[in-house]
């Protein structure tokens, strides 16, 4: 088994496994969003679900990757920190939508492109996708 295959399947199963406790951990806290007039749901949702999915990519980094792959995700470790660090205080109410967008996110898109971080999977769907229009 590659060891992609083998991070999304570490990263699924812990992902899906942290999220009882973090749940948990949320109602406990009370970082839950309200019911309101602008709202669809009836009774408080937790939040949090984030720190989850974090924890899960986390543990796949540790477990399915050594030596140089470890070594160059560094960049992408760094990016999801502080996405979700950016994250967790937009739910605690400490951090407004508009920072979280406009400031946090681009940040994070920078801190991939000085790591050398390039999605080249979708250049090479993109030139195929042109070789199939032109026909």
């Amino acid at each position: 088994m590659s060891a992609g295959v083998l991070a999304f399947l570490i990263a699924l199963f812990a992902s899906m496994v942290l999220t009882v406790p973090v749940r948990a951990l949320a109602l406990r806290v009370g970082m839950v969003d309200l019911p309101g007039p602008r709202k669809v749901h009836l009774k408080p949702i937790p939040l949090l679900g984030g720190l989850a999915m974090y924890g899960g990519v986390m543990l796949a980094i540790i477990f399915a990757f050594d030596g140089a792959a470890r070594e160059q995700s560094v960049g992408i470790v760094t990016g999801a920190t502080l996405v979700a660090a950016v994250g967790f205080l937009d739910d605690r109410g400490w951090l407004h939508h508009q920072i979280k967008l406009f400031v946090g996110m681009p940040l994070a898109a920078c801190i991939l492109l000085a790591s050398g971080i390039h999605a080249q999977a979708l250049r090479r769907q993109r030139r195929s996708f042109l070789r199939w229009w032109r026909f």
